[in-house]
């Protein structure tokens, strides 16, 4: 028992004596940081500053010298050059800065974009919001070559989150896609997303034109032309819309399933119902009563209330 003891402790001691051998750890000469794995010198001392530990993903890390960022192995072999004002590393992307301009790599140091846009944002299509002289667009890299999705003319650019950009130019709004399709030009004073079909996933957004509001789809078919004053969210695939301070409901494909007529309106609650003013009389409409009466959207006419 105690000979099996004994053994037990001499593997844990040799074990924690193999692992200190193969332990990147750094050391200190004449202020300067060199790397050294155990007792065994990596490099020579020359680095002002490192951000240990290293990567454990991609056995990287940042280094210091002479007032410029780079990226070592833990070879101590150079990454990105020392020449860098900054340096971001993402699980996908390394950003760098030098004097206000933005350069894009990869995790083993292959450049993406060069050192000559004012920022730089990957997005999850592949693609990249960029900025230049003032100016956005989004590009994509094809084999060695950076090609343009988006025009860099934009007075702004931003990312939905999915394979959609809202573009904006003189104070106008737009939508182009992915593959660089617009699906609205910038003429609109508001754009924006009121509804998301999972199923057939499919966006649809609402947009401003003239001080009147409409709605197009994510492939860019129009189903609300702009004739109402205001389109609310969808709820469960119902919104409410305005038209000359009355209220009324449509449903997700455009149809209008309650003529806006009502002086108040609320949304539709727990129970299937939503309260009414009209002319001074209070009611409620059901939810389930909607659909059967659904029906084209048509001019605004007189017509008595659902009840």
């Amino acid at each position: 028992m105690r000979f099996f003891l004994i053994f037990t402790i001499l593997v844990t001691m040799f074990g924690c004596f193999r692992k200190n051998d193969n332990e990147i750890s750094f050391y200190k000469k004449d202020q300067k940081i060199g790397l050294k794995r155990g007792t065994k010198k990596i490099t020579e001392p020359i680095f002002d500053k490192l951000k240990m530990p290293f990567d454990s993903a991609t056995g990287t890390t940042q280094a210091f010298v002479n007032g410029k960022w780079g990226i070592i192995d833990t070879t101590g072999k150079t990454i990105i050059p020392f020449s860098f004002d900054s340096i971001q590393v993402t699980n996908k992307y390394i950003l760098t800065q030098n004097s206000g301009l933005f350069a894009l790599y990869d995790l083993v140091g292959n450049i993406i974009l060069p050192l000559e846009y004012s920022s730089i944002t990957p997005d999850l299509n592949g693609n990249f919001v960029v900025a230049l002289n003032n100016k956005y667009g989004v590009v994509t890299k094809i084999n060695d070559t950076v090609v343009s999705v988006i025009p860099l003319q934009y007075d702004l650019v931003k990312y939905d989150g999915s394979i959609y950009y809202f573009v904006y130019q003189n104070n106008k709004t737009g939508i182009i896609d992915n593959a660089g399709k617009i699906l609205l030009e910038t003429n609109y004073e508001e754009v924006m997303e009121i509804a998301y079909l999972p199923e057939e996933h499919l966006k649809l957004f609402k947009f401003t034109l003239n001080g009147k509001q409409g709605i197009i789809t994510g492939f860019g078919d129009l189903i609300v032309k702009p004739e109402f004053d205001f389109i609310e969210t969808f709820v469960k695939k119902i919104a409410r819309v305005q038209s000359k301070n009355k209220w009324g409901f449509i449903g997700i494909r455009g149809e209008v399933l309650v003529e806006p007529i009502y002086d108040q309106l609320a949304q539709f609650g727990n129970d299937g119902t939503a309260q009414f003013l009209y002319n001074g009389r209070k009611g409620f409409l059901e939810r389930k009563q909607l659909f059967q009466n659904a029906q084209p959207h048509l001019q605004n006419r007189d017509k008595e209330p659902l009840q």
